[in-house]
């Protein structure tokens, strides 16, 4: 860090840890950088400190990567009821070099400032930041008139998740996230696929998470857990037995999804949603895309390697490698950085899946020194946990009633999963699901219970634990500490 300590003369910095809604700089920069200015930033909030409150401020990504950091002053107090125009107006007095590069780019982008001024310091003030004419909004992604200038050889990356999607393309040396129309220009592509019987068609992302709501047996979610199973494998009758949509053998052998009398194969559904994200990239980039590197999961073997590939075809892509996920990671995070030689365990918690992989990094150079996982552990596990938890608060009948409805499940599943998020941060979250179900005389119930984040810990405890008995083996296999990382 470039920031300088303070003197013991200097008065007390109100310290101000800020965890942002956002998973990447340029969603901050596209839907927050209008309050940033050389000067100081617009801080939104309801809990403002007084005028003249020196503050240590960190702003930090949904994932705890720091965003920005420096010292500041209080100068102006905002208080308005309405969402977003309630706030403080800081001004900076000290910011470190990552702070100062990315004010630099926020004004480039916005304005085209070349040869920014010279960093802030206490004896340097440029002008403060200005009020917030209207609430804070997502910032349309503009319309391009023409294509990107780009390099002959565009490979779009895509990660393709349990829950959600996302591609990202390198321009002039940065990696950029692809803005998906159909998502209203959001940059995450829910992995969800449905077939709307009555409209004889497939609904991909947000529409088939809306059909889903009523046709819980029509929608498909979490399939990269079943791509290139085996249908007669154990694991899969078990997952067959509580999956609200039914399961077959594809002309392969391996697992697919009937629906309505056809059975679809785990990477036809899979190949729609990187379709979408192909075509979401030729927009965004104004010209024609082929080539593209997939992620994988580090315990994928060669046949559902070869699934995915299948998939990558089917949409149209040229797949020139297939990497594995805690490779991309490390990848990203040593990429430009000149690390010596650096030792990093990653821990990768997803939606249907967990890895953990020690990776050595020198350069750009990375080689992966052991690697573990548990291809069916992941957050979809902590909501289905809480839901059963939840259901369990009713009286016999009404529980009776509410498991005989694939839809109710599913609708408690859905709300588990929001109160979960919302425990992220909060002690205590509300779940009410109207008319979950009826009592003897068939009058209507409702799921209504309030959860403590102590519940939902004691909850998933052993799911966190099975993490870290598979990070200890992953260290164990090559004869690791903590210390050696």
């Amino acid at each position: 860090s470039a920031m300088t300590s303070e003197s013991s003369n200097e008065p007390r910095k109100v310290p101000l840890l800020i965890r942002l809604p956002f998973a990447t700089e340029d969603e901050f920069i596209e839907r927050y950088g209008v309050n940033v200015t050389r000067g100081g930033i617009f801080i939104a909030t309801k809990h403002g400190k007084p005028e003249g409150t020196q503050l240590s401020i960190e702003l930090v990504l949904q994932d705890g990567v720091r965003l920005m950091r420096g010292e500041g002053v209080v100068q102006k107090l905002l208080v308005d009821e309405q969402l977003g125009k309630s706030g403080m107006l800081v001004r900076f007095t000290r910011i470190d070099t990552r702070t100062k590069g990315l004010i630099d780019l926020i004004l480039e982008r916005r304005e085209g400032v070349k040869n920014p001024e010279p960093p802030v310091s206490a004896a340097s003030q440029p002008p403060p930041p200005q009020a917030p004419s209207s609430r804070l909004t997502p910032v349309p992604v503009p319309q391009k008139k023409g294509p990107i200038a780009l390099g002959d050889d565009v490979v779009l990356g895509i990660d393709l998740g349990t829950t959600t999607c996302r591609a990202a393309v390198v321009i002039d040396g940065t990696p950029k996230l692809v803005p998906i129309a159909s998502e209203r220009g959001a940059f995450a592509l829910p992995a969800i696929v449905a077939y709307d019987v009555a409209k004889d068609r497939l609904l991909i992302g947000s529409a088939a998470r809306k059909h889903r709501v009523d046709h819980p047996e029509q929608a498909v979610i979490g399939f990269k857990r079943l791509m290139g199973r085996r249908a007669q494998s154990k694991k899969v009758r078990e997952l067959a037995k509580v999956s609200p949509y039914t399961f077959a053998s594809d002309p392969e052998g391996d697992v697919g999804i009937e629906l309505e009398g056809r059975v679809f194969s785990i990477a036809e559904f899979a190949s729609h949603l990187l379709k979408e994200l192909k075509n979401a990239a030729q927009d965004f980039l104004g010209r024609e895309l082929t080539r593209a590197v997939l992620c994988v999961p580090a315990w994928y073997t060669d046949h559902q390697r070869a699934a995915v590939l299948t998939s990558g075809q089917l949409a149209g892509l040229d797949v020139v490698s297939i990497l594995n996920e805690p490779s991309a990671v490390a990848l990203a995070f040593g990429f430009g950085r000149g690390l010596a030689r650096k030792r990093v365990l990653v821990y990768d918690l997803g939606g249907g899946t967990f890895d953990a992989s020690v990776v050595e990094i020198t350069g750009d150079d990375l080689e992966a020194v052991s690697t573990g996982g548990d291809n069916f552990l992941g957050g979809m596990d902590f909501d289905a946990r809480l839901a059963d938890a939840l259901i369990g608060t009713m009286d016999e009948g009404p529980k009776a009633q509410l498991l005989q409805s694939r839809m109710t499940i599913e609708r408690v599943r859905d709300a588990a999963e929001v109160a979960k998020i919302s425990l992220s941060d909060k002690v205590l979250a509300p779940v009410h699901v109207p008319f979950a179900t009826t009592d003897g005389n068939g009058n209507p119930v409702d799921l209504k219970v309030e959860v403590e984040r102590g519940f939902l810990e004691s909850a998933t405890q052993d799911l966190v634990e099975r993490t870290g008995q598979v990070t200890q083996a992953v260290l164990d296999a090559a004869k690791l500490t903590p210390q050696h990382l």
